[in-house]
């Protein structure tokens, strides 16, 4: 108890003593407070060359408690040319200069710290080389040297809610920096001096060049800096350290090498487990916009150097390393999943050639990863000159053929089973909008593959191809295509492919040949179907844009095949040895200089095709050689017409035809639509129950048996019209009759009306006649029966007498009467 009491005695008298010493000491600073005041001013003005103002100062004991501090109240310096560019050096509502006691009362006041308050420090210089910081050199004595006088020794200084900007027009850099606290503590020693730098900031710009954009660019600042000067080397480096940019802590030191002229430097900075995304936002804008279109799903590992000095567009050397381990690599054509690589970028590829962005290279090194299913490998990738990028590297890669169905969304394509291999040497642009002239050397294999063109519907199984890639064009190579009972064969080139699949897909060239044993058109009737609509895909993505390309090259790209061919069926139709070109561009198909061995002669076609929605239209010109007429009626479905058939007529046909008509969706001629000429030539020809002839043979020549009737040649020509054919004069000489024929034979139920004159006499009288004029003035002889051949109102043909030769008989004879007079 009585300790108690003792202790608080003690502990009384000394409070009561500190009380009586610190009244005393804020009655000493209140009394000699002017001069205070007057001591910090001469310190200031003597190294400050300008315009100093404080409106007033006022002593403050609960600032920097237990010591004092003078509060400067609005403070603001000028330089001598404030009126041209209105910018304030310093200008702040408080500065608190804060003084140590003893020297106060020893009447020689050390300051201690000084704490700038709310305000802003703006340093600038303008186009011409002029700054306001000469301020910070001194006043000139009345000889026009600078003051010698020392500075005060300044322990500690400190911001709080100051904006601080560097803005230096002449060499395009701009600076700005929201200091919400700031504390720094220096220590001299014999060696040098540490600084510990406390700091909370907001980066709102740091412009080297302002027109290359700003680092950092509103980024919240948090670190502790340690920082030593090394006096007799002239080094200050800064120990490594952590900074907080908002929630990212990155490592960072660097050195200062004092004594090169102009100063020189190393920095090294490390952020381990960054997100991609946050660190493009510590660089400048013109830096991101090339690579802001990727990003990875999980963080990385980022190690940086950078070299360089402390002068006017000055460009230091920079690297980068990265390392990415099992992650997704998110790009504009879609993520790479199990994505790695080691990656490296600097800015001097080629040494000597300065630190730029055209001699700028990022490398990855050991890349993998999945696209869309498909692994892949390179082991070097390169990106050069980053203003204009060029990306180079060796792609391989071996999967499923089904895994392109990822890719094209079954739009186009459907795959069904088989495997690729790919082993590609890219070069050219990184973006779809780059104009770097690509080009690939390498190639894909495919083996036993199955896939399905969806809109015609066109599946191929079993099959092989090898595409080959040379610079901008793509070779063809050993394609075997399996389509139902048909094996083709086939090899060529694209020309100009990779240049024109971005530009003009529709206008690339496939130049073919197409070969194959057996052939049977039947497997491939819908390519004569009009194209079904793709499914729609998204063009405002970078794979969208591929799809789409994918189906204008196929379906409007320009088709250019050599066909050889051993034999050919379709339907009836059977041939072979065919030869020829064809040619296929957008909605036509074009046959030319087809030729091919049939019915035991030849023929010879051009032809053109235009697919329309409901059915394809065509123009043919044929020429058939000595072909079998009924095995040429058989192969061609009696050419819409039931009249004449292949199980009436026989013999040799040479014939030269231009028509043009229609075919159905299902590849079936399209009655009535036919329109052209066929000149024929029918030789050793025979008819066989041929209803017309049987009916008039029925009456007339009973005996000579019409319903086996040969012909001797016949030379005709025929005109087609929709469902009418007109017959041009004709004269038939067969072993029952002879007849002069003309008309219009309609092949559908009503218009037929085909005169017909049929001599009586017996053609075996004249049959060795040599001369066929003298044969033909012979078989007018005698009785001759003008008939007519015409269908009725029920479509039947029926034969009647035809009054017309007789009236033009008479009026013949009265010409010649009229004449005769």
């Amino acid at each position: 108890m009585r300790r108690t009491k003792t202790f608080l005695k003690v502990a009384g008298v000394f409070t009561a003593l500190v009380l009586v010493l610190f009244t005393g000491i804020i009655l000493y600073v209140h009394k000699n407070s002017e001069g205070v005041f007057s001591y910090v001013s001469a310190q200031l003005a003597d190294r400050i060359g300008g315009n100093l103002s404080v409106r007033k100062a006022v002593p403050d004991f609960f600032h920097d408690f237990p010591h004092v501090s003078l509060d400067m109240r609005d403070v603001t310096v000028r330089d001598s040319m404030w009126e041209s560019h209105r910018h304030d050096l310093l200008h702040v509502r408080h500065v608190y200069v804060s003084f140590n006691i003893v020297s106060l009362i020893s009447g020689k006041p050390q300051i201690r710290s000084i704490l700038v308050d709310s305000g802003t420090v703006y340093l600038y210089t303008d186009t011409a080389g002029y700054s306001n910081t000469y301020l910070f050199r001194g006043q000139q004595d009345d000889t026009g040297s600078k003051s010698n006088k020392p500075l005060p020794q300044i322990a500690n200084i400190g911001f709080r809610q100051v904006s601080v900007t560097i803005d230096n027009k002449e060499k395009l850099k701009f600076f700005q920096f929201g200091i919400r606290r700031m504390d720094a503590a220096m220590a001299e020693d014999t060696s040098g001096w540490v600084a510990d730098v406390q700091l909370t900031a907001k980066v709102h710009n740091m412009m080297f060049h302002t027109g290359r954009g700003s680092f950092l660019k509103d980024k919240m600042l948090r670190t502790r800096l340690k920082v030593h000067y090394e006096r007799e080397v002239q080094i200050i480096t800064v120990l490594p350290c952590r900074l907080m940019l908002d929630n990212d802590m990155v490592e960072a030191g660097a050195t200062f090498l004092m004594r090169d002229k102009p100063v020189s430097f190393i920095l090294d900075i490390r952020a381990p487990g960054i997100r991609y995304k946050n660190a493009l936002s510590l660089l400048s804008f013109p830096i991101t916009s090339k690579i802001e279109k990727f990003d990875f799903k999980d963080a990385i590992d980022v190690q940086a150097l950078v070299k360089g000095h402390v002068a006017y567009r000055d460009t230091p050397y920079i690297t980068v390393a990265w390392q990415v381990k099992e992650n997704t690599l998110l790009t504009p054509a879609g993520p790479v999943t199990h994505c790695s690589f080691a990656g490296l970028f600097n800015n001097e590829r080629v040494a000597g050639a300065g630190y730029k962005d055209d001699n700028a290279v990022i490398e990855l090194k050991g890349l993998r990863g999945t696209w869309q299913h498909i692994p892949f490998r390179a082991d070097t990738v390169s990106i050069t000159n980053i203003s204009k990028p060029v990306l180079q590297g060796r792609f391989t890669s071996h999967f499923d053929i089904s895994s392109l169905n990822a890719i094209t969304g079954r739009t186009a394509f459907r795959f069904d089973g088989g495997q690729a291999d790919v082993n590609v040497l890219y070069k050219g642009g990184v973006f779809g909008a780059d104009t770097t002239q690509p080009y690939l050397y390498g190639y894909m294999q495919v083996r036993d593959a199955g896939f399905t063109y969806l809109p015609r519907g066109l599946g191929f199984s079993h099959s092989n191809a090898t595409l080959r890639f040379h610079d901008s064009e793509l070779y063809i190579d050993n394609v075997r295509l399996q389509r139902g009972t048909t094996v083709l064969h086939m090899e060529g080139r694209l020309l100009n492919f990779l240049n024109l699949y971005y530009t003009a897909p529709e206008k690339i060239l496939w130049d073919l040949k197409l070969s194959g044993q057996a052939v049977n058109l039947n497997d491939f009737v819908p390519v004569l179907m009009p194209r079904k609509a793709a499914g729609i895909t998204d063009d405002s993505t970078a794979l969208g844009r591929f799809i789409s390309r994918i189906g204008t090259f196929l379906d409007a790209g320009i088709v250019r095949m050599k066909v050889d061919i051993d034999s050919i069926s379709y339907k009836h139709f059977a041939g072979h040895n065919l030869r020829g070109d064809l040619l296929m561009e957008g909605a036509d198909i074009a046959l030319e200089n087809l030729s091919l061995h049939h019915a035991g002669g030849k023929l010879r076609l051009n032809a053109r095709m235009r697919q329309e929605e409901q059915r394809s239209t065509y123009r043919l010109k044929a020429m058939a050689d000595h072909v079998n007429v009924q095995q040429f009626f058989t192969a061609f479905e009696n050419f819409g017409q039931s009249t004449i058939t292949d199980r009436n007529v026989a013999g040799i046909l040479t014939t030269n035809v231009a028509v043009s008509g229609s075919v159905m969706a299902d590849g079936h001629l399209m009655p009535h639509t036919i329109d052209g000429t066929a000149d024929f030539r029918l030789e050793r020809g025979s008819l066989v129950n041929f209803e017309p002839f049987r009916r008039i043979g029925g009456l007339i020549f009973r005996r000579r048996r019409p319903d086996s009737i040969w012909f001797r040649d016949i030379d005709g020509r025929f005109t087609i019209r929709g469902d009418k054919i007109e017959i041009h004069p004709m004269f038939i000489e067969s072993s029952a009759f002879n007849m002069h024929v003309k008309g219009i034979y309609a092949i559908g139920p009503v218009g037929t009306d085909i005169d017909i004159d049929l001599p009586l006499r017996n053609p075996r009288r004249d049959e060795y006649l040599p001369d066929i004029e003298e044969r033909k003035a012979r078989s007018m002889r005698g009785v001759v029966l003008h008939l007519k051949a015409v269908s009725d109102e029920h479509g039947k043909t029926k034969i009647k007498w035809n009054s017309k030769p007789a009236e033009e008989r008479r009026e013949t004879r009265k010409r010649r009467r009229f004449q005769r007079r």
